[in-house]
C-alpha cells in the first residue's frame, strides 16, 4: 500500500457508479492523507488525488454489490472532506427530442431518496440539432395481443410482438430511406446500426431472444446475438458439439449415432439399421457396435452400410489425430470432409448458420491460447451450453454487419443509432426480495432451499423498494442508448405493465386524444387501428384505442409516432425450396460461372501455399544446454528444420556458445533447487524498500519453510540484499 501510494500521485475512477464497497475502500486508502489509516470511513484523501466520474442514474450491478448507496456515500463523505461536485448535464448523443422524452419519462421517478438508494435526477440538456423529416421516437404497438378469452395476455404480447420487431427492422432497412449519422455523414441504415435490447435473456429456462433471432432468420436479416444460449440451441452448433463429443469418446454410441444422423452427415434410418444389425453365417441375428475405433469388415457389409464404414472411418481419424493437431484444425477438417459449408449455405438461414460455425472454430482459437486438450474443449463447450454461457463476445466493430442482440447490462456504456426495446413483459422486480446486503456489518443474506432468514425477511419492503429504484435505472440505460431512432414496445388498447412502464407517461396520448394524430413524416401511410386482431370476445376500450400516427404529448412534450402494424408483413416463411431451386440452377451466363470458378480455384491455391509455407517453422528454438552439448534432442524427426527440412535429433548443431562465469564477490553462493526457491521466496514476500532487518527475519521464516541450511540462509540475505539495491 505504502508503494502504491508513492508511486501513484493521482487515482481518475471513471464509472465510479459501478464500484462496490472492497473496491471503494481500497480506493480511498490509497488516496487518503494518512498511510496508517486502516478504516475507509475515517480515511481523508489528499487534495487533488482523487478525481471520480460516475453517473447514479446508471448504476445497474446491485447483483455484483455495485449499489448506488455507495455511490452516494463515499460522494457525501468526500465533499464534507473538501470535494469540489460538479454536473455535466449536456449529451452529445441523442437529438433534443430523445432528450426531452427521456427526461419527462425519468426525472418524475428518480427522486432521491433519504436512505441513498435513488439519486436525484439530473435533467439532460442537448448539444446535436433535431432530426427532421422522420421520427425520432417511434412507439410500435404489438399487432396481436389478445387470448382467446378476450383478455390481452403475456402469452400472447411474447408470441406477436417479436414478429412486429423483425417487420419494422426489415422495412427500416429495406423501404424507409432513412439515415444515420455514421463517421460524421448520413448514410442509409443498415442493421449493424441496430440493437435490440432486453432486461432479460431467460425467463424459467425459456430463452427470450429465440423468438425474435428467429424473426431475423425468417427475413434473412443479419445479427450478432451478444451472449445469450441461442448459439448454443442452433441446430448447427447442436450437431458439431455432437460430432466434437464422439470424436473425442468414440466408445459413446448415443453420440455417434447422434453425429451420424445429424445434418453434417445425414444418414438414413436405412442404412444405420443395415449397418447395425446383420445375420452371422450360422443365422444368428448379431450387432455391429457404432464404434469408430473398431476395425470393419467392409467387404462383409452389404452397400447400404459402407457410407456407415465411411464415416466412422472419418470419425476414427479425427479421434486419432486430435490431439496432435490444433482444435480448430480438427474442426475445419471435419467440415470439409462432409462438404458442411455447401450444404448450410442451403439452410433457410444459411449465413447464419455458418456465422455460427465459424464462431465455433474462433472460440477453439481462443481456448488454445492456453495449455489445454481437446477434450477440455469438449467438456467446456457442454458446460457452456448447460448454464447458457457464450465465451465472451468481443466488442463488435463498427463495420460488422448485423443486428445486435443484447442485454441492456452488456450494452452499458455503448451506443447505438436505432435501439429497439424488447421483452415488454418482463417484470421491473421480483415479487420477494433475492438478497440483502449489509456492507457496514459485511453480511450477505439470500434465501436457501425456500426459507429465509429473519433478517432478509425484515428487510423485505426494503429490498423491494431498492429493486423497483435499480428497474427504473435499467429501463434509463436502456433509453439512452439511442442516438437517433428510439423504438418502444405499445399496446394500443392498454398500457403494458412491465420492465418499461417508466416510459408510459410519455408514451400513450390522455384519453381525449387517443383517436387524433397527425401524419407522420417519413412514414407510410397510417389506417385508424393500433390493434390487428382481438378476437371474437374482445372489443375496444370505450375511450378508443390510439390511432396511429403523431402524437404530440403535451405542448412541451416530446412528438411520438405510433405506428400501424398493418404496414407491416408479419407473416414471412422462407421459401426455401424457390432457394435451393435459384442456387442450384444454371447460370443464364456461362462466363460468369466459370470466372467464378476460376476466382475460387485461384483463391484455393494461393491459400494452400500459404499454408505451406507457414507450416514450416522460421525460428527453430533450442536450450541452450542441447547447444553445449552439441546435438539438439527436443527435436523430433516430424518437426521442421531450417528451409523446412526435417531435423535430425543426432545431427550436431553448429552454435558459437561463449559461457561467462560470473564471480560472487560477497560470498560462495550455493546453488541447487533450494536455494533458487529460498531467494525467490524472500523477494516475493518482502516490501522492495525491506531493511536489513526485514531481509534477515525473511530469510529466518522462508529458510525454516524449505529447510535451508545456515549458509543458504545467510546467502541468501545477501543475495536479497544486492537485488534489491540494484
Amino acid at each position: 500500500r505504502n508503494e502504491l501510494q508513492r508511486h501513484f500521485t493521482h487515482f481518475f475512477v471513471d464509472e465510479f457508479q459501478d464500484t462496490d464497497p472492497l473496491q471503494a475502500e481500497i480506493l480511498l486508502l490509497l488516496a487518503a492523507n494518512d498511510p496508517r489509516e486502516q478504516d475507509w470511513h475515517a480515511a481523508r484523501p489528499i487534495p487533488g488525488k482523487l478525481f471520480l466520474v460516475g453517473d447514479p442514474k446508471q448504476s445497474i450491478y446491485r447483483f455484483r454489490r455495485a449499489d448506488v448507496a455507495i455511490y452516494e456515500t463515499v460522494k457525501q463523505r468526500l465533499l464534507n472532506a473538501g470535494a469540489v461536485l460538479l454536473h455535466l448535464t449536456t449529451s452529445f448523443r441523442a437529438p433534443p427530442s430523445i432528450q426531452s422524452f427521456v427526461n419527462g419519462a425519468f426525472a418524475p421517478r428518480m427522486a432521491a431518496s433519504p436512505d441513498g438508494s435513488q439519486a436525484a435526477y439530473v435533467p439532460l440538456r442537448p448539444s446535436r440539432p433535431e432530426i427532421l423529416g422522420r421520427p425520432t421516437i417511434v412507439a410500435l404497438p404489438v399487432p396481436r395481443p389478445y387470448g382467446d378469452f378476450g383478455k390481452i395476455t403475456n402469452r400472447r404480447i411474447d408470441e406477436s410482438f417479436p414478429h412486429a420487431v423483425g417487420s419494422f427492422i426489415d422495412w427500416l432497412v429495406g423501404e424507409s430511406g432513412w439515415s444515420v449519422a455514421e463517421d460524421g455523414r448520413a448514410v442509409p441504415v443498415r442493421p449493424r446500426h441496430i440493437a435490440i435490447l432486453f432486461r432479460r435473456f431467460r425467463n424459467f429456462g425459456a430463452d427470450v431472444t429465440r423468438s425474435y433471432v428467429r424473426a431475423l432468420e425468417a427475413r434473412r436479416i443479419s445479427h450478432v446475438l451478444v451472449g445469450g444460449r441461442s448459439f448454443h440451441d442452433c441446430e448447427e452448433v447442436i450437431a458439431l458439439r455432437n460430432a466434437l463429443t464422439a470424436i473425442e469418446w468414440p466408445d459413446d454410441e448415443l453420440k455417434v449415432f447422434a453425429t451420424l444422423h445429424g445434418p453434417f452427415f445425414a444418414l438414413s434410418d436405412e442404412a444405420l439399421l443395415t449397418f447395425r444389425q446383420y445375420v452371422a453365417a450360422d443365422g444368428a441375428p448379431k450387432i455391429r457396435r457404432l464404434n469408430p475405433t473398431w476395425t470393419i469388415d467392409r467387404e462383409a457389409l452389404p452397400p447400404p452400410a459402407l457410407e456407415v464404414a465411411d464415416a466412422l472411418e472419418l470419425l476414427r481419424r479425427l479421434h486419432a489425430g486430435r490431439n496432435h493437431r490444433p482444435i480448430a484444425q480438427t474442426i475445419i477438417m471435419l467440415l470439409d470432409a462432409v462438404r458442411a459449408h455447401a450444404g448450410i449455405a442451403l439452410w433457410p438461414t444459411g449465413e447464419q448458420a455458418l456465422a455460427n460455425c465459424q464462431r465455433l472454430i474462433d472460440m477453439a482459437r481462443q481456448f488454445e491460447t492456453s495449455a489445454s486438450s481437446f477434450r477440455a474443449f469438449v467438456e467446456k463447450l457442454d458446460l457452456d451450453a448447460e448454464r447458457g454461457d457464450v465465451d465472451e463476445a468481443p466488442i463488435v466493430e463498427e463495420g460488422t454487419e448485423g443486428v445486435r442482440v443484447m442485454t441492456v447490462h452488456k450494452a452499458k456504456g455503448l451506443e447505438f443509432p436505432v435501439v429497439i426495446l424488447a421483452d415488454p413483459t418482463c417484470p421491473a422486480a421480483r415479487d420477494a426480495p433475492s438478497r440483502h446486503v449489509d456492507p457496514a456489518h459485511r453480511l450477505w443474506l439470500e434465501p436457501l432451499c425456500g426459507l429465509s432468514p429473519i433478517e432478509l425477511l425484515e428487510a423485505a419492503d426494503e429490498e423491494l423498494r431498492r429493486d423497483q429504484a435499480e428497474a427504473t435505472r435499467t429501463a434509463y440505460v436502456a433509453a439512452t442508448r439511442a442516438r437517433d431512432l428510439l423504438v418502444a414496445p405499445v399496446c394500443g388498447d392498454e398500457q403494458l405493465d412491465g420492465w418499461l412502464d417508466v416510459l408510459n407517461p410519455v408514451l400513450y396520448p390522455p384519453d381525449t386524444s387517443r383517436r387524433k394524430a397527425g401524419r407522420a413524416p417519413g412514414c407510410p401511410t397510417f389506417g385508424s387501428e393500433s390493434v390487428l386482431e382481438r378476437g371474437p370476445d374482445s372489443a375496444p376500450p370505450s375511450v378508443g384505442s390510439v390511432t396511429p400516427g403523431l402524437h404530440q404529448l403535451g405542448p412541451d412534450g416530446p412528438p411520438v409516432v405510433w405506428w400501424d402494424p398493418s404496414t407491416l408483413e408479419l407473416e414471412v416463411e422462407e421459401g426455401a425450396p424457390l432457394r435451393h431451386q435459384r442456387i442450384l440452377e444454371a447460370e443464364a451466363q456461362p462466363a460468369a460461372a466459370a470466372e467464378s470458378e476460376a476466382s475460387y480455384a485461384a483463391w484455393s491455391q494461393a491459400r494452400q501455399a500459404v499454408l505451406g509455407e507457414a507450416s514450416h517453422p522460421s525460428l527453430v528454438v533450442r536450450t541452450v544446454t542441447s547447444s553445449v552439448h552439441g546435438t539438439e534432442a527436443g527435436i523430433s524427426g516430424s518437426e521442421g528444420g531450417p528451409g523446412g527440412q526435417p531435423a535430425d535429433a543426432a545431427t550436431p548443431i553448429h552454435t558459437d556458445v561463449r559461457v561467462e562465469t560470473v564471480e560472487h564477490r560477497d560470498v560462495e553462493r550455493p546453488g541447487g533447487r533450494r536455494f533458487g526457491s529460498l531467494v525467490h521466496a524472500m523477494l516475493a514476500s518482502i516490501e522492495l524498500d525491506a531493511g536489513a532487518d526485514a531481509i534477515e527475519a525473511s530469510a529466518t521464516i522462508n529458510g525454516r519453510l524449505f529447510g535451508a541450511t545456515n549458509e543458504e540462509s545467510r546467502a541468501a540475505i545477501v543475495t536479497v540484499a544486492a537485488a534489491l539495491a540494484h
